[in-house]
């Protein structure tokens, strides 16, 4: 049986060389480039992840630390200690109102748009009620002041009930603004609650 050979000629020598190469280069970037490249994009972003991570936790123990202070500072100018309940507490708040305002002649509570920031939550309002005499209206904004849940009024007044009459002698009525604090820890997202207002932390450039 006559075989048929022959040399490769050096033009064929260098294409296949230069295919081989091809080859192998296409092999390496499949099997050793890509996946490298590929775990890399992943660990920058689990990085990425980790980073906001970190700087929400270091922005909780901040605002933890700022209300310890608060509740601190109230403690020691002779308020009793009160507690955030984790939103959302309005029902609570509004039975609370509702009690305290009982024995008043008549009231209004109107609620504005809850705030938040961080992980505090801000339930102002603005209140009107008649009370019988002077004292019971103090007595009113006391109970606010000394709720166990925290209550810090703002601005009120008082003045008389009737024309012609005196704050000693006769009903009052009184207009005040209050706000009622909640936490997110321990709460659940739901429609009514707004963006938060505290600035986003900024993750550190990479080097």
């Amino acid at each position: 049986m006559k075989t048929l050979t022959r040399e490769f000629t050096f033009r064929e020598r260098v294409l296949l060389l230069i295919f081989g190469a091809i080859i192998v280069a296409l092999v390496y970037y499949l099997l050793v480039d890509e996946p490298v490249r590929s775990g890399i994009k992943a660990a920058n972003s689990n990085k990425e992840a980790l980073l906001v991570q970190v700087a929400a936790v270091e922005q909780q123990l901040n605002n933890m630390h700022l209300w310890q202070q608060e509740m601190e500072h109230l403690e020691e100018n002779g308020r009793p200690q009160s507690y955030m309940p984790s939103y959302n507490y309005s029902n609570g708040e509004l039975d609370f109102l509702n009690a305290t305002l009982a024995g008043t002649l008549d009231y209004y509570i109107g609620f504005n748009e809850i705030t938040r920031e961080g992980d505090q939550i801000r339930r102002s309002f603005a209140l009107n009620f008649s009370s019988p005499s002077y004292p019971s209206a103090v007595e009113v904004i006391a109970a606010l002041e000394n709720s166990k849940t925290r209550c810090l009024v703002g601005d009120f007044s008082i003045m008389p009930y009737e024309n012609g009459s005196s704050l000693s002698t006769g009903a009052v009525t009184v207009n005040a603004t209050a706000t009622f604090y909640e936490t997110m820890y321990g709460g659940k997202e739901d429609a009514e609650l707004p963006p938060d207002s505290a600035p986003q932390q900024q993750l550190p450039e990479e080097m």
